[in-house]
Formats: structure tokens, C-alpha cells, sequence
């Protein structure tokens, strides 16, 4: 596994169904030579965040999966549009504790 660097690439797939036969999938690559830890918030686009919980668990562990270097909850929820730095951050726990996700230290996580 690759260790905190100072730059940071992240494919995000996100698909949500919000209801019976309504599905919603966005993309993003996004590639940046800015430090991971000082996002440029206007120049990269923002995936909904989404209502549910269970939706909200998927596209975290989908953020996470498809970072090239350790992140931490701040970064991921920098990635969605009205992500609550503290909510990204219990879900990264959970998946910890469920084996999908690992806690390289205090604050830095990686896909399990």
C-alpha cells in the first residue's frame, strides 16, 4: 500500500438508485498536483452527497477504493457537495470495523 504523499488522484464512480428502476451514476477523475491536505474547491467538481445513510456508506467506501494515497475524512468528504467532515469520519470507522477500509493512523485511511 502507498504511503501519504503530497499529491492525491481520485476516480470516483458513484451510482445510487433512489428509488425502484431510477438510478443515478456520476464519474469523476480528478488529478491534482496540489497537496491533498489544500484542495483547489473550484477548480474540481463535487458529487451529491447523498440523503441516506446506507447511499451515503456506498459512495464513501467508493471515494475511498478509488484514492491512489491514504486519505483522511476531511478529504473525502471534500469530494461531495454538503459532506459533514464528522459523518465521513464515522462511516470511515465503520467500514474499518466491517474490513472494508483500513486506519493507517489517527486520521488517515485506506481501502481494505
Amino acid at each position: 500500500k502507498s504511503t501519504c504523499g503530497p499529491y492525491m488522484t481520485l476516480m470516483v464512480t458513484l451510482e445510487v438508485v433512489t428509488s425502484p428502476g431510477t438510478r443515478f451514476t456520476q464519474h469523476a477523475l480528478i488529478e491534482e498536483d496540489l497537496p491533498a491536505d489544500q484542495p483547489d474547491k473550484e477548480s474540481r467538481s463535487r458529487l451529491p452527497w447523498p440523503a441516506r445513510m446506507a447511499d451515503q456508506a456506498q459512495a464513501v467506501r467508493a471515494a475511498l477504493a478509488s484514492a491512489a494515497v491514504p486519505v483522511t475524512a476531511a478529504q473525502v468528504a471534500a469530494r461531495f457537495d454538503g459532506a459533514p467532515a464528522a459523518r465521513v469520519a464515522e462511516l470511515l470507522e465503520t467500514l474499518a470495523s466491517l474490513g472494508q477500509a483500513e486506519q493507517l493512523d489517527d486520521a488517515h485511511f485506506v481501502a481494505g
